[in-house]
């Protein structure tokens, strides 16, 4: 895979981040968001099915 990328290109980007940070920063905390959300979510699975030894629970489980 090649990215290309024109030094027009990236004057226009840095000047719309000047322009409007609250723009970048604003897409920048909700994939950060998701990343760690995802980063938890995995983090408890391994806890469970590696250290508890388990796997989740369906609601068929119960009935």
């Amino acid at each position: 895979m090649k990215v290309e990328i024109s030094v027009p290109e990236v004057v226009s980007i840095f000047k719309e981040i000047q322009e409007y940070p609250e723009k970048f920063f604003g897409i920048t905390c909700v994939d950060i968001r998701k990343s760690v959300s995802q980063y938890l979510s995995k983090m408890m699975e391994m806890e469970r099915t590696h250290l508890l030894r388990r796997e989740p629970y369906s609601f068929s489980d119960f009935h």
